[in-house]
């Protein structure tokens, strides 16, 4: 990349599963490199891990704060990842596709974690996620190995930590939330027709939007006292709902 570009958009090295290493100029004054991985010249935000690298490990640079959009996706060859504690922020479709991620450990200043961002991590069985998040995306662990393990269910519902993930759409009646959940992500309960009623407990801060788009048949909601947030579309297509 030379001196003159300033700006690289989102996908633009997309899929590129043979690329092995992206190189910068060092009078570039947008962007620079570190062992051929893209980031903004600051190196606050990491923009891009080119794909076709076939390391196993690494170690994101200490003074990063933002995993950019796609930053990882389709980083086939990586078992494993280690995020320091400078970061707030991963964005969404970050890990996406990293099918021989194992384990995740997302440190406690992490405060948002994009939709999809470690979906389709087919291997990643372990994840720990911090108290401190307010903020987690539709499908973040979509059809991780997680995911795709029964024992992590409760009564159809996916947890992880003090996080409520995905309910099943099957779900059905009264449903109360656990004690101890601050978080409830976006879609969570997104078309679980058959879910009538949801108490939720003083401990959940955030409720993700579309958290319960199209749950038909909910007729009314019961909220802690300490929800801080209830983001956009929350309640969206709940055309029985009655009252909150």
């Amino acid at each position: 990349i030379p001196d003159s570009v300033v700006t690289i958009d989102r996908h633009a090295f997309g899929r590129c599963k043979s690329l092995t290493n992206i190189d910068v100029s060092e009078n570039n004054t947008a962007f620079t490199s570190v062992d051929g991985v893209l980031f903004n010249k600051d190196k606050t935000t990491l923009i891009k891990y080119p794909a076709g690298n076939t390391r196993t490990s690494y170690t994101i640079p200490n003074n990063v704060k933002i995993v950019g959009k796609d930053a990882f996706e389709y980083s086939e060859s990586l078992t494993s990842i280690t995020i320091p504690d400078s970061v707030t922020s991963i964005e969404m479709f970050a890990f996406c596709y990293c099918d021989s991620l194992t384990s995740v450990t997302i440190p406690d200043d992490v405060t948002s974690i994009g939709s999809w961002s470690f979906a389709h991590c087919s291997s990643l069985a372990g994840v720990i996620l911090p108290d401190n998040i307010t903020s987690i995306g539709s499908y973040a662990f979509y059809l991780t190995s997680y995911y795709n393990n029964s024992l992590n269910w409760e009564n159809n519902v996916l947890y992880i930590g003090k996080h409520l993930i995905k309910a099943k759409d099957s779900i059905d009646g009264i449903y109360r939330i656990k004690e101890g959940t601050k978080v409830i992500a976006e879609q969570a309960f997104a078309y679980c027709k058959s879910l009538t009623a949801v108490a939720i407990p003083d401990s959940v801060i955030t409720i993700g939007s579309y958290a319960f788009n199209n749950c038909d048949n909910i007729i009314n909601v019961i909220c802690g006292k300490n929800v801080a947030t209830i983001s956009n579309y929350a309640f969206y297509y709940c055309k029985s709902l009655k009252e909150i």
